[in-house]
């Protein structure tokens, strides 16, 4: 049985004189709202005078939860009841605040009568909880009740001046009149606020709210069948209707209290305006009519169900115009088990109360939603369903209403199946809210807050994010400021850590790995300078879109503020080459803080999901305290946020497409033949897919790069497009439309080539803009789908089947002629670039900027032994290759190649660290070949201009030997510098690092210009 708490008496200090003014003056009141602000206010400085000491000795913790019960709202009960539910489990005990009796709490343990107006109720009451929680759903509106608010609003406001932990839960915020939001509104900005919709959310958010996204907590109800059908052939439809007219509540005065209040506890505590009789008839009249013109010729039947007391009226008025109808039975609010076995039986629900259609969303029963304020719409629009919903005062209510009625029966199986998503949905969550109020309030009672180790929260509950949208690896630098960081990493056991010494091997390391495996990977810097040093690595992932994210562990705000030493503004340095930054706030204990920082991760969280494979993302995270001396205690498990479990590489396509590929075809379709090629860089995986069927549908050839990845994958890539962009023949042709993908090609040649095309041009963005001098009219698609790929095939189906035909014959004839011409050749830059890419074998070969990648794209036959080759062409610096080399193929390739020029050497000796600490008794076979010519030799192909007095400069090329570079690390060296030898090092096991050395004679810009002549000969 319900076991009512007897309400305590005043304390000494709330006199008998107080509590006989607050009477007279809400007596005497010609409005009653504004006289009950007042009280609060008062009440409000009362409550902070007298301030509860923490009780952080008792083992349970008691919560007040303040709603809207007692008052025969179904919806509210249920809402409470699922709370304290929750709260139960976690052996928290909760007491319910009631209006009045309710049959629905019969069998609850704990409740307490609203027996006194409630700034003195809450004044004497408030301090004998641990917690004051207000959970009713229209608590910031004013089309319910301006009382009801200012009720939910005096339970914060003393509690918080008592000094005892409170927030709003499950609050919806909407319209408000003037002196609600200007007077009360400002009081409420530092209490947490749980909103139960996106529209209440950002509604708080304007306000100036500390609101937290939520949901209604009646989502967690599953509801029971009680009682079988006795027909399935009769369709039933529930009606909730409710009388609009009555609305807005007032708070009761005048002579139904008395100047002391002894009537109050015999009477509902808001009273109802007077109903309008006649547009409460016609407005159920309009809804009965619907249903009977929409059910004519079916089998069904009519429940009638009153949510609140309040809804007993509109109920009979429905019942008294349709008694010849098909009309079972009515549930009233004097009997919740009838109310919730009706609910559970419907087919259909149409109800003008919020609750009921989440109650029957719930128990995945199909709604209609009749709005008489912003609830029902704001719950419709997050489903995505906003034609279930009709306006009570719509003219043409009755139409749209038995138009949506048949729409329903219909379709009535996909709309539950798009229902039982968004349930699944809210549930999950309404755990991660229900978790963050828990987590609010453990953090408000805890007993030795200095003994937490808030730094570990802090980065524990970071690195769970950064789990759940798909991180695997870290990389952590040295220092001191991010040890908590490691630490944590350290525990979890989904993490795999690698430790570095310096920061700039750390980042490309990283680099490399994210080549190969496209998922997000974290590098981890201490304070000060560190992070500067992956600048070069980050401003290469961001050109080429990889998902580095780079966690700065930083000093805090205010030793930033003070220029303290080791301070920087780290996220001014990565602005410009970052997708996305986050400055997260530093760990606190306060428990406003601890939701501020959740709610920075839940907007972290959405930008992973959405944003991270575009780029890198930049996190400054600052740590407190004595890093070297913290208790780590087990309070870590801050599930915050919803756990991702998809990665959607495409997920912002542009609506205007479809538009484009129109456009488009209005511009070719007079003069296409068929005659186009695609030209692309890199892209990632999933466009190249759509690019090769693409190509492959309308027999365009593919004009790519060497890293691009297209020459293992289709025949219709030219492996030489860079020898036919100089040719005549190619220059000739006459294109119908020219497709341009990813950033700019490598080759010189192809580069000037497309400068001069006049022809369409369709440019296909992936991440970043791609832009082409001298086609600013081009048409642009952003990130095409599996719909865009179908249209453009559609468009360009009318090809030339000849055409591809006539480029892979050139390409074939290139390949031919190129393989003898290097044959003859004598030792030389070229010749063994050639024999590397084409004759020895690897899974993954990585070439170095700026003339390996040239060789290799110049030199590279389809039939290459190699399976992939990466390089770094982003911002195309000679930097770090050794370490992202490391990182490419750590834990992947058994058979790796990598090609790189002798100044690129030297500017990653530290990277021979990192080789040898991961690779020196690795059974992977490994070589590094560096191309020793001198140094620079790129730049002999920069002319200057004929009158130039400027002599071309000479580069400075280190001294340094090699082989002992390699020794000093223990790494096995050879030298090559003949074919026999270089043929020989194919054969051998291990790592190795292979100098190679040229007869300086015959210099790279000759043997690009003998090889490049003989070939276009041939074409």
């Amino acid at each position: 049985m319900m076991k009512n708490h007897i309400p305590s008496g005043f304390p000494d200090w709330i006199s008998v004189e107080l509590r006989d003014r607050f009477y007279q003056n809400l007596a005497e009141s010609v409005d009653s709202e504004r006289t009950t602000l007042n009280h609060i206010q008062e009440a409000t400085v009362l409550a902070s005078q007298h301030r509860k000491p923490a009780d952080n000795g008792s083992e349970v913790k008691k919560v007040l939860l303040v709603g809207y019960c007692g008052a025969g709202n179904l919806g509210a009960n249920i809402r409470v009841k699922c709370l304290s539910d929750f709260f139960l489990a976690y052996h928290i005990e909760c007491t319910i605040l009631l209006m009045g009796w309710d049959d629905y709490w019969n069998t609850h343990e704990r409740t307490i009568i609203l027996d006194e107006y409630f700034p003195l109720f809450f004044l004497k009451e408030i301090p004998n909880y641990d917690a004051v929680i207000t959970c009713e759903g229209s608590m910031f509106k004013s089309f319910f009740s301006n009382s009801l608010t200012l009720m939910q609003s005096a339970a914060l406001l003393i509690a918080r001046a008592y000094g005892i932990p409170t927030l709003a839960y499950g609050a919806e915020i909407g319209k408000m009149h003037d002196w609600i939001e200007k007077s009360l509104v400002p009081l409420l900005t530092t209490i947490p606020i749980f909103s139960r919709s996106e529209a209440s959310y950002q509604r708080g958010t304007s306000l100036g709210l500390t609101v937290f996204e939520g949901v209604d907590s009646a989502w967690r109800y599953t509801g029971e069948k009680f009682l079988d059908k006795k027909d399935e052939d009769v369709l039933k439809i529930v009606v909730c209707p409710v009388d609009p007219f009555q609305f807005p509540l007032k708070l009761i005065t005048g002579d139904k209290i008395g100047n002391t209040g002894e009537k109050f506890r015999d009477q509902l505590y808001f009273d109802a305006n007077p109903g309008k009789a006649n547009q409460l008839k016609e407005l159920m009249n309009e809804i009965g009519q619907a249903i009977i013109t929409a059910m004519q010729g079916k089998k069904y039947q009519v429940d009638i169900v009153a949510m609140d007391e309040m809804d007993n009226n509109a109920c009979e008025v429905y019942q008294e115009l349709f008694t010849e109808s098909s009309i079972l039975h009515i549930a009233t609010a004097s009997n919740s088990t009838a109310r919730l076995n009706v609910l559970a039986e419907a087919d259909l629900c149409i109800t003008q109360r919020y609750h009921a259609a989440v109650l029957c969303m719930a128990q995945f029963i199909n709604v209609i939603g009749i709005a008489i304020d912003e609830r029902i719409p704001n719950l419709f629009a997050e489903l995505d369903a906003r034609s279930v919903v009709v306006n009570y005062l719509d003219p043409e209510l009755e139409l749209k209403l038995g138009a949506e009625i048949k729409q329903q029966l219909e379709t009535g199986e996909k709309e539950k199946n798009k229902n039982a998503d968004f349930v699944k949905n809210n549930r999950y969550r309404l755990d991660v809210m229900n978790e963050n109020v828990l987590r609010f309030l453990e953090l408000e009672w805890q007993i030795h807050p200095d003994k937490i180790d808030l730094n570990g929260i802090w980065n524990n509950t970071l690195l769970e994010v950064l789990i759940s949208n798909g991180l695997r690896k870290v990389l952590v630098a040295n220092g001191s400021r991010n040890m908590n960081l490691l630490h944590q990493s350290l525990e979890n056991v989904q993490l795999e850590v690698l430790q570095f010494n310096q920061e700039a091997q750390m980042a490309f390391f990283g680099l490399g790995h994210c080549h190969k495996t496209r998922k997000p990977l974290l590098l981890v810097t201490t304070s000060g300078s560190a992070m500067l040093h992956c600048l070069p690595a980050i401003a290469e992932a961001y050109k080429q879109n990889l998902p580095l994210i780079l966690l700065t562990a930083d000093r805090p705000a205010y030793m930033l503020a003070a220029n303290a030493p080791q301070t920087l503004d780290h996220l001014s340095f990565t602005k410009c080459i970052t997708t996305r930054q986050f400055a997260l706030i530093e760990p606190a204990g306060e428990a406003n803080a601890v939701l501020k920082y959740a709610r920075q991760l839940k907007e972290l969280n959405d930008v992973l999901k959405n944003d991270l494979l575009r780029g890198p993302i930049h996190i400054n995270l600052p740590q407190m305290g004595h890093l070297g001396a913290l208790e780590i205690v087990d309070y870590t498990d801050y599930p915050f946020i919803p756990k991702s479990t998809s990665h959607p590489f495409f997920n912002f396509r542009s609506e205007g497409n479809r538009m484009n590929i129109e456009k488009l075809q209005d511009k070719i379709k007079a003069t296409f033949s068929g005659k186009g090629i695609i030209v692309s860089g890199p892209i990632p995986t999933e466009g190249m897919n759509g690019v090769i069927k693409l190509a492959e549908a309308i027999g365009f050839p593919i004009l790519s790069d060497i890293s691009a990845k297209y020459r293992q994958n289709t025949e219709n890539n030219m492996a030489h497009g860079d020898i036919l962009a100089y040719s005549a023949w190619m220059n000739s042709q006459v294109y119908d439309i020219i497709i341009l993908i990813g950033s700019s090609p490598v080759a010189l040649s192809v580069n000037q080539f497309l400068k001069v095309q006049k022809c369409p041009i369709l440019i296909l963005e992936y991440n970043k803009v791609t832009y082409y001098p001298g086609n600013e009219d081009a048409i642009y698609l952003s990130q095409p789908g599996d719909e865009d790929w179908l249209h453009l095939e559609k468009v360009l189906s009318n090809h030339d089947r000849e055409w591809l035909k006539m480029w892979k014959r050139r390409d074939r004839l290139i390949s031919v002629e190129m393989c003898a011409i290097v044959k003859n050749m004598p030792f030389s830059e070229l010749y063994t670039s050639y024999q590397i890419f084409n004759c020895a074998e690897a899974e993954v070969c990585f070439i170095g900027n700026s003339l390996p990648i040239r060789h290799a794209n110049l030199l590279t036959h389809a039939s290459s032994k190699f399976t992939a080759f990466y390089c770094n062409r982003g911002v195309s610096g000679i930097d770090g290759h050794l370490s992202a080399f490391a990182g490419l193929i750590h834990q992947f390739a058994k058979t790796s190649v990598c090609v790189i020029g002798d100044l690129t050497f030297y500017h990653d000796v530290a990277g021979l660290e990192v080789l040898a600490k991961y690779y020196r008794t690795s059974l992977q076979s490994i070589t590094i070949y560096v191309i020793n010519n001198g140094g620079g030799r790129i730049f002999d192909f920069i002319k200057l201009s004929e009158d130039s007095a400027l002599p071309m400069p000479k580069q400075d090329v280190p001294t340094v030997s090699i082989e002992r570079l390699c020794k000093a690390f223990e790494l096995p060296y050879y030298v090559c510098e003949g074919k026999r030898s270089l043929h020989h090092i194919f054969k051998i096991p291990g790592i190795k690092i292979v100098e190679l050395k040229f007869n300086e004679a015959w210099s790279i810009t000759d043997q690009y210009s003998v090889l490049i002549n003989k070939l276009l000969q041939s074409v």
